[in-house]
């Protein structure tokens, strides 16, 4: 008796995990339908509310164990512990996504095979170079110097940067160059879905910091350009611009951490960069367009 009781229940049980799974397949599908009525512009706003909104409680309790409160200066520690949440809900955010829109990674632009290693690799050493030739030129320039004694430090840091470089280098280029900019291109060709994508890319580094991030906001939007070429005239994946972006944050990190420059004007200036941030300045802009005409060079080759 008991046995059949137990054998019952289980028919019961299996019956309503299928009919469940039925259920939520046909919502699923109902979603993707709904959401894909509406334009592109307000499918990506939607995506980047939900992604803020499943965050915010969490930035809340951190920010109160962290005592900063919103619109007040964070330094790199602080930025950090925010950070960290924020971009951990991507790997969930985007497995709802490819469930909802019967897709994989690489319809965003993600296929791990031997040409997108290489294509990081590319980017990865176009980056590097880029910094070195920008702040070997503003030496020249008689704008910064070299703190080579400084140097013993990178030992310690190198790896753990290198990995937060590659992890945040990959979720960004995921989020902006892979779904984001996939889903504008739906209603617009390639070149107004950057723009807009570089736009939002921009914009949102405003979340960190304002003061110093206005005046960035030009080379912000202008490195999300070069970006999404670096993802178009190669394959069309992520490989190229994951490798310059991670190069970009590695570079600009360990020079910052170890305090291997010094500008001789230490609020900085419109030439190497408002408030010593190369994006906000004459030569980071070049730097960026110089790397532009080289991704351009590819197409020619």
């Amino acid at each position: 008796m008991s046995l059949r009781a137990v054998r019952n229940s289980l028919d019961l049980i299996l019956n309503g995990i299928e009919w469940e799974a039925i259920l939520s397949s046909r919502l699923i599908q109902q979603l993707s339908v709904f959401i894909k009525t509406f334009s592109s512009e307000i499918q990506v706003i939607s995506l980047v509310f939900t992604w803020f909104i499943v965050w915010s409680p969490i930035a809340f309790f951190i920010s109160k164990k962290i005592k900063w409160r919103p619109f007040e200066p964070l330094n790199p520690s602080q930025k950090l512990l925010l950070l960290i949440p924020l971009y951990l809900l991507v790997p969930p955010l985007i497995s709802l996504m490819l469930i909802r829109e019967h897709k994989s990674l690489a319809n965003y632009g993600l296929v791990f095979k031997y040409d997108f290693l290489v294509d990081f690799f590319v980017g990865l050493l176009i980056s590097l170079l880029s910094l070195i030739v920008l702040f070997k030129l503003e030496e020249k320039l008689d704008y910064l110097k070299w703190n080579f004694e400084n140097k013993i430090t990178l030992n310690r840091i190198l790896l753990p940067t290198l990995g937060l470089a590659l992890w945040i280098g990959l979720t960004e280029e995921l989020i902006f160059r892979g779904i984001i900019q996939t889903i504008l291109e739906d209603n617009h060709n390639i070149l107004i879905a950057g723009v807009i994508c570089s736009i939002v890319f921009a914009l949102l580094h405003l979340v960190w910091e304002r003061k110093e991030t206005l005046p960035q906001l030009p080379g912000l939007w202008l490195m999300g350009m070069v970006l999404t070429e670096a993802k178009w005239v190669h394959n069309g994946d992520l490989g190229l611009p994951w490798g310059l972006h991670t190069g970009w944050i590695l570079g600009i990190s360990l020079l910052e951490s170890t305090k291997l420059i010094t500008y001789k004007d230490l609020k900085g200036n419109y030439i190497v960069g408002i408030g010593q941030k190369p994006l906000a300045g004459i030569m980071g802009v070049l730097s960026l367009l110089v790397t532009g005409i080289v991704l351009w060079s590819f197409t020619i080759i």
